[in-house]
């Protein structure tokens, strides 16, 4: 399982997150010029992560720009170049050829914020999970995800909000439910801090029992509608 190293966005400036944000769509630009568009569906936020480490201890050159891309399409994007990017983005499609290898049974995408091709989803039918940081069907689909999604629960003044984990379908955030968790949503919630709190009380939570549950071959899916089958 790959996606969560991530920061605590509320306890950065501005400007640490404008950098962070641009390191994402420069390894996601790097995967798409260096490997082809399909690749850009595995970037994770570990690999960001990677990027900015690398860029911290080795200060290479760094080029900088802002475009448009296929998934965001009518804002440019600022996004960072170096040769850390290029280092993550290598990383990320040597560990996917590393994994074609292996005899996998199960996919779980966590801060995975690439709608996957329809090629993934049949070879893994039933057999990808998903975590989607709200109630689904509320806040879901195209344009939800990330920060996104806690930006349109609290400009639409919901009570609640939390976390669900879902079968991958060839429709964004369209699959068969498996579990969901409510968090309260507080007064004087920012994005960040609602986003941090349902990462810590619900998706935390329900994705590993969600992982356990489908190991232990207790999920029964029967059209949209997924069944938790007892204990043998």
């Amino acid at each position: 399982m790959f996606g969560y190293v991530m920061p605590r966005m509320e306890d950065l400036t501005q400007e640490e997150r404008e950098r962070y944000h641009a390191a994402y769509c420069g390894v996601c630009r790097a995967l798409g010029e260096r490997f082809g568009q399909r690749c850009r569906v595995a970037l994770t936020y570990d690999m960001t992560f990677l990027a900015l480490l690398l860029g911290s201890l080795y200060e290479p050159e760094e080029r900088q720009g802002s475009k448009r891309c296929a998934p965001h399409p009518v804002r440019p994007h600022a996004y960072l170049g170096s040769e850390c990017v290029d280092y993550a983005a290598d990383m990320t499609v040597a560990l996917v050829e590393a994994l074609k290898e292996l005899d996998i049974g199960l996919v779980i995408m966590a801060g995975f914020m690439v709608i996957i091709t329809g090629e993934l989803v049949s070879a893994y039918p039933n057999a990808i999970l998903n975590i989607h940081p709200s109630l689904i069907p509320s806040f879901c689909g195209k344009g939800c995800y990330g920060l996104h999604v806690h930006e349109k629960a609290l400009e639409y003044g919901v009570k609640v909000s939390g976390a669900t984990v879902h079968f991958v379908s060839e429709e964004c955030d369209g699959g068969p439910i498996v579990l969901q968790k409510a968090v309260a949503v507080q007064d004087d919630d920012t994005p960040e801090a609602l986003q941090r709190r349902i990462m810590e009380q619900a998706e935390w939570v329900i994705l590993p029992e969600a992982a356990s549950l489908f190991c232990q071959g207790r999920l029964k899916v029967e059209g949209r509608k997924v069944s938790i089958l007892p204990e043998a």
